[in-house]
């Protein structure tokens, strides 16, 4: 059984998080942490991603983004895979770098993004690991306060919400986020909610028009091999034991419809075909 998450369209602000497989970090050196970022505002302009905020804590991370063209899903997977393969390759590790896939959540960024943007950049306080968001390096805090310059990432959306000067919004965005109010949700308990829209009643409604509800629900695949061999219009025992050159390339087909619409990791997908992780791997890269 597996979940499809379908929280994706054009023109949507995500809340992306997720964290190192099996407690495992996710950065251990400063060259990793570097090469994130570099790969995050680089798969950004690919996919029109605009990368609103961002915290890399050692075991975890989040992301606050806009997706122009409901491209989240190939932007986080490329990112990540890219990520892992030289994580990998540098500390001569196999495995998965990130735990299972990404989360998120769809945010109406006018009355949600600022409180959304000050849970991520008060990651580290939270920690322990600093008194103050700004003596952490590797969120894009500093940028917000105007002590640091950053033109790949877009914080006009957060910042133009604390007024039209840019310098005083600087200084308001610093006491918001240094101050006690914590705002109108726990986002630690929306993270773990079912909840994928966050926003009033107005905006849910609006986004739901517009994408259809049945976008934002999960859909539980409990026979991916039935739901496939339905689709193709073959049969299970084709899928799992394809004799030639065709049958293999309906197969292959069924690899790409659960590894790209479904989701599916590698290695479960594998399981369900009885093939090679690395065959698997080679197809959904093509």
């Amino acid at each position: 059984m597996a979940k499809r998450p379908r929280l994706k369209g054009a023109g949507l602000y995500h809340h992306i998080y997720n964290r190192g497989n099996d407690r495992h970090p996710i950065f251990k050196e400063y060259s990793d942490y570097e090469r994130y970022l570099k790969y995050l505002f680089n798969y950004g302009r690919k996919y029109k991603i605009d990368i609103i905020a961002y915290a890399l804590m050692q075991w975890h991370l989040h992301l606050f983004i806009f997706d122009h063209l409901g491209k989240v899903s190939k932007f986080i997977n490329v990112l990540h895979d890219q990520y892992a393969q030289i994580f990998n390759k540098v500390y001569g590790r196999v495995g998965h770098v990130f735990e299972g896939r990404f989360k998120n959540k769809v945010v109406d960024a006018n009355n949600y993004g600022i409180w959304l943007s000050r849970y991520i950049h008060r990651q580290p306080v939270e920690a322990n690991l600093v008194s103050s968001p700004e003596d952490y390096e590797w969120t894009s805090y500093l940028v917000y306060i105007g002590k640091k310059r950053n033109i790949l990432l877009k914080p006009d959306v957060i910042l133009d919400q604390f007024g039209n000067n840019r310098a005083s919004s600087y200084n308001k965005y610093k006491k918001f986020v240094e101050g006690d109010n914590v705002g109108p949700i726990d986002w630690r308990e929306v993270e773990l909610s079912s909840q994928p829209i966050i926003g009033d009643e107005k905006f849910v409604e609006e986004v739901h028009l517009k994408f259809g509800k049945e976008s934002f629900e999960e859909i539980i695949i409990k026979d991916p091999l039935g739901l496939v061999s339905s689709r193709l219009n073959v049969s299970v025992d084709v899928l799992k034991h394809p004799n030639g050159n065709v049958l293999r390339g309906v197969r292959r087909h069924a690899i790409v419809i659960l590894g790209k619409e479904f989701d599916f990791g590698v290695r479960k997908i594998a399981r369900i075909f009885n093939v090679s992780p690395s065959l698997v791997t080679y197809i959904l890269k093509k």
